[in-house]
């Protein structure tokens, strides 16, 4: 009977520590975790950054081509979006500083802020823009043309400007000069 009351009173203050270990045991681990795996953390941090680099370096040269050929494309506005969020990204994802300069005891905390923001660079990562879809699309029409009776001038003149109007390459030309009225 006394092995059975001190088993009863032992499980009476047992019972609590039991419960609140449950309670704290997720978090603590998780905790752990990010104390222990922080250098792992880190160089997995750098290698994703580095990649998400090298797509927005692709995407924008990629950008760049097609807005080349030919003239009056615009960008798509989910890859300018896409760009100038991930540009913003990598300027505020300078972890590396805050880790090296941490104490010992902030490296849970600075384990969980290069978790999280890894996994904020492998989302842009995972919806960059699909270069086979497109970056560019056709802009705005130039405009109308406009109705000319007669080009008025020399002959080389006129003969350079024709040429200059069938190439692809060629969106705009500029002439000045007094305009001639015939009455």
């Amino acid at each position: 009977m006394e092995t059975e009351r001190q088993r009863d009173i032992a499980m009476e203050y047992v019972e609590p520590v039991v419960d609140i270990a449950n309670c704290l045991g997720t978090p603590v681990c998780k905790y752990l975790q990010y104390h222990r795996k922080l250098n792992a953390n880190v160089i997995n941090f750098k290698r994703i950054r580095d990649e998400l680099n090298c797509k927005m370096e692709d995407v924008e040269l990629q950008l760049k081509a097609e807005l080349l050929r030919p003239l009056g494309k615009i960008p798509k506005k989910g890859v300018e979006n896409w760009l100038k969020d991930v540009k913003k990204m990598i300027r505020e994802a300078q972890v590396e500083n805050k880790v090296s300069n941490g104490r010992y005891l902030c490296r849970a905390c600075n384990g969980k802020l290069v978790d999280e923001k890894t996994r904020e660079m492998k989302e842009f990562l995972d919806n960059a823009p699909n270069a086979s879809e497109g970056l560019a699309m056709d802009g705005p029409s130039a405009g109308l043309p406009l109705p000319t009776s007669e080009l008025v001038g020399e002959e080389a003149v006129r003969n350079e400007i024709w040429a200059c109007l069938m190439q692809e390459e060629v969106s705009k030309i500029g002439v000045c000069g007094m305009g001639i009225k015939n009455y």
